[in-house]
């Protein structure tokens, strides 16, 4: 309790911290920018000087946003836009085909180990890519990601072997559930293993997300209907970082807007439940809403209901504490972004709750 009303008080401190950042008002407007929803024009791109725009497309690189923004500049002509955006397009043109040469590696891979029967399943940035973009290339990744139970990582790694693929050097111990792979022949492309989605052991008993939890008894491709990818999407926002960049809530935006089922979001709830993460998906559903101004995220937010520190949450985790990236050499998140985490810790996990119990259903709370 003494460390709930430390985190209480801190909460304080906000408006100095936003202050310290990205205007409120930039940031929004590149969040509208990202939105793959907003129509490329659209009247959103204010008109701006070209100190404002070059920063305005840092932000957006550094961010991982560039080619959602840079939609909106594409019939722009004038010399000065056209230099600036130059680099960046040129940086997406590599990233898409970096990208094509990860789809073509993952899906030999996954290929491979359904052939030999090895449970795995895709998530992450190339998932998200095909399932929730209009277009793969508006969702930049550089790495195939894998989730898989933890008895079969020896198994998984003997066929990445065989595939070409060499363990990186510097590797951790598979306490943290990550190992990274790359590809003998093409560096470019790497494979990260993961038994859970939540690295962190400690915060591992707290909130999980692991392969049993994604694809269930239905099997792999269970992992891609809108709740598993919402909660995918959630999770992997609240524990990089928390929310290090403005594409993870793009991420968690989109999922969101496929959630529109009854069944889906009883699904969401049941899921919240069994992890431990229904702090960590309100969290990022609630900031979704409040950067974008989206109802859909907003409402999955309150049919999911409150737990213990959804307030306390909600005050630690504005559009002002996520304006700047998360620098990823960073001794220190941030404290607002380090109070979040440490508040993830503070979550009981609780019991899952059976397919017979009405749960906390949220088919009974909101009329689809």
């Amino acid at each position: 309790m003494a460390a709930d009303r430390a985190m209480q008080g801190a909460t304080g401190g906000a408006t100095a911290e936003s202050a310290a950042t990205l205007p409120r008002s930039r940031f929004l407007q590149l969040a509208r920018l990202a939105d793959p929803a907003v129509p490329a024009g659209g009247g959103v791109l204010a008109p701006l000087g070209p100190d404002d725009l070059a920063d305005l497309l840092a932000r957006a690189d550094a961010h991982g946003v560039a080619p959602l923004v840079l939609r909106h500049l594409a019939a722009r002509r004038e010399p000065e836009v056209v230099a600036l955006c130059a680099p960046l397009r040129a940086q997406a043109a590599e990233a898409a085909e970096r990208a094509a040469r990860l789809r073509k590696h993952a899906g030999i891979l996954v290929a491979r180990l359904r052939a030999h029967r090895l449970p795995a399943v895709p998530v992450g940035g190339t998932v998200f890519a095909r399932r929730l973009y209009a277009d793969p290339v508006l969702r930049p990744h550089d790495e195939i990601r894998l989730l898989l139970p933890k008895g079969v990582i020896k198994a998984v790694e003997h066929e990445l072997s065989d595939l070409g693929f060499g363990i990186a050097p510097y590797q951790k111990g598979w306490e943290r559930l990550d190992r990274f792979w790359t590809h003998a022949a093409e560096p470019s492309v790497g494979v990260r293993l993961l038994g859970d989605l939540v690295p962190s052991p400690r915060l591992r008993r707290h909130v999980t997300l692991d392969y049993a939890a994604i694809a269930g008894e239905e099997g792999p491709t269970a992992a891609e209907r809108p709740a598993r990818l919402l909660a995918v999407a959630a999770v992997t926002a609240t524990v990089d970082g928390p929310f290090g960049r403005l594409i993870q809530l793009v991420d968690v935006l989109q999922a969101a807007r496929g959630v529109r089922s009854a069944l889906e979001e009883l699904a969401l709830d049941r899921l919240a439940e069994k992890t431990g993460a229904r702090t960590a998906i309100v969290a990022a559903l609630d900031l979704s809403a409040r950067v974008f101004g989206d109802r859909q995220p907003a409402a999955l937010a309150a049919a999911l209901g409150h737990s213990r520190y959804t307030q306390l949450a909600r005050r630690l985790l504005d559009p002002g504490a996520i304006a700047e990236p998360a620098a990823e050499d960073a001794a220190a998140p941030g404290w607002r972004r380090a109070a979040f985490r440490f508040l993830l810790t503070r979550t009981p996990r609780r019991p899952a709750v059976s397919p017979s119990s009405p749960g906390n259903a949220i088919a009974s709370k909101r009329t689809v």
